[in-house]
């Protein structure tokens, strides 16, 4: 009954942030669209409940497929920059992941190829590992790996 995506790195996209997780989230929003209107409308409830109607631009980024299951968002009222912005985004992604991830739906996301990892994933990780209910399982290529 829970959700299992995953995601792989890889040294091409390195310089295209998230890249793993646009994949698993991508997964993600597919797997609550097939379970059907009414379980789709109840997590919609939920995200929107926990989230507030502040996805915006700010999960679009990553989650292009969020819309299917919310709906259509306003754009963010402020413009955020820098650290402030990234703040905003690690609490959304980690909101809306604690949202989806309940004791009788677990998250699981496995994340394949993390020697190709960028900064910004690391650190989402790093987030979504500290504070919020999904589980996160990682690999890597030691071979890939310099000392």
């Amino acid at each position: 009954n829970g959700y299992f995506v995953e995601g792989k790195f890889d040294q091409m996209q390195k310089a295209r942030p998230y890249s793993a997780f646009r994949t698993a989230f991508g997964d993600l929003c597919e797997m609550i669209l097939a379970r059907g209107d009414e379980t789709t409308s109840m997590i919609s409830n939920i995200i929107i409940r926990a989230v507030g109607r502040s996805v915006g631009s700010i999960t679009s980024e990553i989650i292009p497929n969020l819309v299917k299951i919310i709906g259509p968002q306003p754009p963010d009222s402020t413009e955020l920059m820098g650290h402030e912005r990234q703040s905003r985004f690690d609490y959304v992604i980690r909101t809306f992941v604690s949202a989806i991830s309940q004791p009788e739906h677990p998250v699981v996301i496995f994340l394949d190829d993390l020697q190709w990892a960028d900064e910004a994933s690391l650190n989402l990780m790093r987030t979504l590992v500290m504070k919020s209910s999904a589980m996160i399982v990682g690999s890597y290529r030691e071979d890939e790996v310099s000392p």
